[in-house]
């Protein structure tokens, strides 16, 4: 039975062909000083699996080495997970409840986790330190963007523009009503949208932030390239887009409000 077991959450990993291919030699080479390698199962085989798991697009694959792994992960437009694994044959049998493991799950929606067990210390201890290792040299800044001072930081973005775009909405509507006070009665109702529209916006403004800065980002050196400059050309469109229909709206709003309340002649 394991008795020795150490696991460590795991953030803002850039993984790449590279490191890919560093925990995949690494798990080769600690398979085969895993104690559980000298027993021989039932096929005349070592006790011992290596197991890589990529799920992209929706759709996952099981593969046993680390060149249709690469394969998946080139071909994929968008990598959610990477498992990799060594199980024994006791573990595989067990679902982890007895024998040695090593699993380092790579995931950019879910905590990611490094995660060894076995009944030999000097081995479990020895493969975790390896693999950290391994991973310590792929750490990205993304943790910069992650934090409750990004958050707090959007919430003062979101006041500015709040105010911002009242004024601008209300030096539209103002023009067209004659009542007293128009401006400021025009700001104050812009205001008090916007603020119960700012919570939607706000939740959807931190989830875009977590997409474009993700704990475990995955990263193919053409193709996510091209998928970044994708994103910010989209990004000025719909926003150069979003002002000019909002300019609309805010003098449509006037023109009706001036039909009610009188329309400067």
């Amino acid at each position: 039975m394991a008795r020795y077991l150490r696991d460590e959450q795991l953030n803002n990993v850039t993984v790449d062909a590279e490191l890919i291919e560093q925990i995949a030699n690494e798990l080769m080479n600690r398979s085969q000083t895993m104690p559980e390698y000298e027993e021989i199962n039932a096929d005349g085989e070592h006790d011992v699996f290596i197991i890589f798991t990529i799920r992209y697009d929706q759709k996952g694959y099981k593969v046993f080495t680390p060149d249709e792994l690469l394969r998946y992960f080139n071909q994929a437009i968008n990598v959610e997970r990477i498992i990799f694994q060594i199980e024994s044959g006791k573990s595989l049998t067990s679902n982890k409840a007895i024998g040695g493991f090593l699993n380092v799950n790579l995931d950019n929606i879910q905590p990611s986790f490094l995660t060894v067990s076995s009944d030999n210390e000097a081995w479990m201890d020895g493969a975790f330190c390896s693999i950290k290792e391994i991973i310590t040299k792929h750490k990205n800044k993304n943790h910069i963007f992650r934090n409750p001072w990004s958050e707090l930081i959007i919430q003062l973005f979101g006041v500015l523009i709040g105010f911002a775009l009242s004024l601008w909405g209300a030096s539209k509507i103002a023009p067209n009503i004659t009542i007293e006070n128009a401006f400021l009665i025009s700001f104050l109702l812009l205001l008090l949208i916007f603020s119960n529209l700012w919570g939607q916006i706000g939740s959807q403004l931190k989830k875009l932030l977590n997409s474009a800065f993700p704990s475990i980002k995955f990263y193919r050196t053409d193709k996510d390239r091209l998928h970044w400059l994708y994103q910010t050309v989209v990004g000025g469109i719909v926003l150069a887009g979003a002002l000019i229909i909002l300019n609309g709206i805010f003098g449509f709003i006037g023109k009706m409000l001036g039909v009610f309340v009188g329309v400067n002649a």
